[in-house]
């Protein structure tokens, strides 16, 4: 029962991951620095009410610790740039581009465990990673330029994981903690928005009101369902579904937005989804392995 509810969390997480642009697309006619600063006050607001409703106040005293706050400031920092290029692709029709981005996370994270972490890694993790260099080089040839939102958003958001998992406080505490830091940049921005009459809180109806507001709901929504989730089910069949966030993005940008799709980047794409196909496969193998060698020390 625990599995299966941990895998129904799963779904819900990446399900609302996956079919953000639909989301995203609706504030498409504000700028990405006002939608950002929207969604930090909001992310904050109801992280905290979260953190209220269930009495959970530790949280006040790690502030004081000068160690946790440093910490907090480099991955609010990363989700900063993360949430920035995300909205900006999303508006401006680089779906596919960020779609990219979240399908060569998992090969940044393991790349990032084996520079920082010093963690080793086998044959067809390296061959998975050399294919995806391949798959990013091509498309920068074939297209001419960096695919610079895809990289933006892969590496932050590896930075950013490799960062929380080292944290000591769980999802929704660290969210409220960095968007508590992001808070006084995001409250300067809404005031001179205000000051210039371009603040569209302010100035609209109950309609984008609400818009701006659920923000923060559906910042909050999928980061307490995945924690749900990792409480519940192996973190291998978690990895796995998370495939399910960039392909759902992918065919929202393909299909409902019509993003062009040539040739070239069905080429660029392919060899990065083969990577992802060696480095899922060989895990699941290992994992097996490994499992089969504990219970026979047992």
């Amino acid at each position: 029962m625990s599995q299966r509810n941990g895998l129904l969390f799963a779904l819900a997480t990446y399900l609302f991951w996956g079919l953000s642009p639909l989301y995203w697309k609706l504030f498409r006619d504000f700028t990405t620095t006002e939608v950002l600063a929207n969604r930090i006050l909001w992310s904050f607001v109801f992280a905290a009410l979260i953190l209220v409703a269930q009495r959970s106040f530790k949280l006040v005293k790690k502030l004081k610790d000068i160690k946790v706050l440093r910490v907090y400031l480099i991955s609010s920092a990363l989700l900063v740039l993360n949430w920035f290029t995300y909205i900006f692709a999303v508006a401006n029709g680089y779906i596919l581009e960020s779609s990219l981005g979240y399908f060569i996370t998992p090969l940044i994270n393991v790349f990032l465990g084996f520079v920082i972490l010093k963690e080793r890694l086998r044959s067809f993790q390296w061959l998975a990673i050399a294919l995806c260099c391949v798959g990013v080089a091509y498309r920068t040839i074939s297209y001419g330029n960096l695919p610079v939102i895809a990289l933006t958003l892969a590496i932050t958001f590896g930075f950013y994981g490799l960062i929380r998992k080292q944290a000591p406080l769980d999802a929704i505490e660290g969210m409220t903690i960095e968007s508590f830091l992001m808070l006084i940049p995001a409250l300067s921005i809404l005031t001179y928005l205000t000051m210039q009459q371009s603040n569209h809180f302010a100035q609209t109806g109950l309609a984008s009101m609400a818009l701006f507001i659920s923000a923060g709901l559906y910042t909050a929504i999928p980061l307490i369902s995945f924690a749900a989730a990792a409480k519940r089910m192996p973190l291998g069949i978690l990895g796995m579904l998370m495939y399910l966030n960039p392909t759902l993005q992918f065919l929202c940008g393909r299909f409902v937005f019509n993003e062009p799709f040539d040739q070239d980047g069905l080429i660029a794409f392919s060899i990065i989804w083969i990577a992802l196909i060696f480095f899922t496969v060989e895990s699941l193998l290992f994992s097996r392995r490994q499992q089969k060698l504990k219970a026979a020390s047992i």
